[in-house]
């Protein structure tokens, strides 16, 4: 008993440094389910919350009612624009859904200004809608990490310096992890696409994350989940809190998880854009939701 009361001690201790992160709340009624279960569990300590996902309201009373902490989950390539379509008209396609890939977006942000105007509108109207279910400062994230792009981490600075907008935003300085008890996993993600967004995103992160403490602004001093996501581990809460105590300099972490799973029943919701569908239903979101809810079980938050 002793032994177990220590172990939860020590957890809460880990508990505040290291934030457990669920994205994607709000994009549908069973992905809010799926992702309310680890809130439930005690486990899921964070959450982000999609402006335009057709469960929005519902996600807002998930929050509110288990009074975890939440931050906006700024979209730029999911669904339909919360602007009027003709103040956006660069962000979509001709059935109104955002069409703009990563690069795309980057390379039309760094040189093209009236793209770079119709994406400020976006941000404007998805900030408006947050602060009328959280008002006051905002803690900051995006889908598919599209903040962390620099010249649109720029122009979310610039607002920020106009008019205090954001609390924290989320950075990606994740380190590279070896996870000796599953080291299938470690050579899989290796060899996949993981490795190539997990490089960009620390080059970036090499960019953006000094500017962003130069505004005030709190970030994460780690990341995790993008070398790993699709098939992440109970395992990296250990790697993890062993970077952390080992480095007097880090204070802070973000693990992120994608537990939140969509129903066949939904499939609709993803009407031409069935890529977003296939990610929502895939095998690795249900193994994610499984492995973050076994996390207490297994003691593999207690090191």
């Amino acid at each position: 008993m002793l032994w177990t009361g220590y172990k939860w001690i020590m957890y809460e201790m880990l508990n505040k440094r290291i934030c457990i992160h669920a994205d994607d709340l709000g994009a549908s009624e069973n992905i809010n389910r799926t992702i309310k279960e680890g809130i439930d569990q005690g486990i899921i300590n964070k959450v982000s919350l999609m402006m335009n996902g057709s469960a929005l309201e519902e996600a807002v009373s998930i929050v509110k009612e288990s009074s975890i902490n939440s931050a906006l989950h700024l979209n730029f390539s999911e669904g339909r624009p919360l602007s009027s379509p003709q103040d956006v008209p660069l962000l979509i396609n001709s059935e109104g859904q955002f069409k703009v890939g990563y690069a795309s977006f980057w390379f039309s942000l760094s040189y093209n200004q009236m793209f770079k105007s119709q994406v400020l509108t976006e941000i404007k109207s998805q900030v408006k809608r947050y602060q009328e279910f959280f008002p006051g400062k905002i803690k900051l994230d995006s889908h598919q990490h599209f903040h962390m792009i620099p010249p649109l981490m720029k122009l979310l600075l610039d607002a920020h310096k106009d008019a205090p907008l954001w609390d924290s935003i989320r950075t990606t300085r994740e380190p590279f992890f070896f996870l000796k008890n599953h080291p299938g996993s470690t050579v899989k993600n290796i060899f996949s696409a993981n490795i190539i967004k997990w490089l960009l995103l620390r080059f970036f992160d090499s960019i953006v994350h000094s500017r962003v403490k130069k505004y005030g602004i709190e970030t994460n001093d780690l990341f995790c989940g993008v070398l790993y996501s699709g098939n992440m581990k109970g395992d990296l809460y250990g790697s993890m809190a062993k970077k952390l105590n080992r480095n007097n300099t880090l204070e802070t972490a973000e693990l992120l998880f994608h537990p939140g799973q969509a129903s066949e029943d939904e499939e609709s919701l993803w009407s031409g854009q069935k890529q977003f569908y296939d990610f929502y239903i895939s095998e690795n979101r249900q193994e994610e939701g499984k492995e973050l809810l076994s996390l207490l079980e297994k003691n593999r938050l207690f090191i």
